[in-house]
């Protein structure tokens, strides 16, 4: 099974994502992208960091389950055997996984208020520009997208420990 964590920016996916993994060892799957990392990202723990031209290579050579393209960068599943583990998706690659895998994949939609997101996103070092023009994207990727509806999870995702109960139980649940 794949959990893909989605939601929009400031939610809590890379959190929650390395929760699961870390400290009940559900496998990571790796994603790409073209932006530059944050401050404490590492590459190939966070995501695989890549210029444009290699991810668009990527593209070519089918490298990747998904990928699509967000606030001027790109953003891909790397292909893996297995199709066990943790992924963090944004909207339209989630439904497009889930698409293609609808019996493996289990879409779980982090639901935050936007004003924890304001704050989440400029404690992490995002500008204030970026930081609106993040919630006005979300707003179209994610809150209007109809993603909300289809996910087999949506948790309000305020209570970290609370969150991962739920998808612990969901994974269980779902085995």
């Amino acid at each position: 099974m794949i959990l893909v964590i989605t939601g929009p920016s400031g939610s809590g996916k890379t959190t929650i994502k390395k929760i699961l993994t870390e400290k009940y060892n559900i496998p990571r799957l790796m994603s790409a992208t073209s932006r530059k990392s944050r401050p404490g990202e590492v590459d190939g723990v966070d995501y695989i960091f890549v210029d444009k031209q290699e991810f668009e290579r990527m593209i070519r050579q089918e490298d990747l389950l998904e990928w699509v393209e967000y606030s001027g960068n790109y953003y891909g599943l790397v292909k893996n055997r297995d199709m066990e583990g943790v992924a963090v998706l944004e909207a339209r690659g989630a439904l497009r996984l889930k698409n293609m895998y609808p019996e493996e994949v289990k879409i779980i939609y982090l639901d935050t208020p936007e004003e924890v997101r304001n704050k989440r996103m400029l404690e992490r070092g995002d500008s204030p520009g970026e930081v609106r023009e993040r919630l006005k994207t979300d707003r179209e990727r994610f809150i209007d997208s109809g993603l909300k509806e289809q996910a087999d999870m949506v948790v309000d995702n305020i209570d970290i420990e609370e969150t991962i109960s739920e998808i612990l139980a969901l994974r269980k649940a779902s085995a």
